[in-house]
């Protein structure tokens, strides 16, 4: 978008005298302390924390992107504040409505924690044993698959023809898996 770029430049440009005739041939700017907003990237940084962690609960447990959710906000530091002055923001970006709390949070599977503060998702009863059935099977499968690695990975005959590179790597799935496994327990 050079033509464009430089159509705005020459447009803009207020006073002619200071500035270079093009901006190809201007300086690139430089960054400059004293007119950074610390607190504003701090704010903002928090803001991306929720809407992300949203997000991913939502997505994690293949929630409805279009339904809006219901959840709460648990903080004792002052990202309380930052997300209770741009609720509007959160609740649109992220789709989700939160009641914000000055408490610690209840053990819930929907939910994420960070140093600052924790979010947790209320999940529709309706999608709630859909979502249950879900985990079940992905347990399911992921007990197949360990058990599957673990024969493969005890064979001695197979170890001794399998190269090394594909052994580390059936050796990482494994820790994968059981990773997997451990976390969908632990909901």
């Amino acid at each position: 978008m050079p033509f464009l770029t430089e159509e705005l430049w020459q447009r803009l440009a207020t006073d002619r005298a200071i500035r270079p005739i093009s901006v190809a041939v201007a300086l690139y700017p430089q960054y400059r302390q004293e007119v950074t907003d610390y607190e504003a990237e701090r704010e903002i940084g928090i803001l991306q924390e929720i809407v992300t962690m949203a997000r991913t609960l939502r997505t994690e447990g293949k929630l409805d992107p279009k339904q809006q959710l219901e959840g709460a906000l648990y903080s004792r530091s002052s990202a309380l504040n930052v997300a209770q002055r741009h609720a509007a923001a959160i609740q649109k970006l992220a789709n989700v409505k939160l009641e914000f709390k000055a408490e610690a949070a209840p053990k819930s599977a929907s939910m994420r924690s960070t140093a600052q503060f924790d979010l947790v998702l209320h999940v529709p009863q309706a999608q709630e044993e859909a979502q249950r059935k879900r985990q079940e099977k992905e347990k399911e499968q992921l007990g197949k698959n360990i058990a599957s690695l673990h024969r493969q990975l005890e064979d001695k005959a197979f170890l001794a023809k399998a190269p090394a590179k594909g052994i580390d790597s059936m050796r990482q799935k494994l820790a994968d898996y059981e990773s997997q496994l451990g976390k969908l327990d632990a909901q």
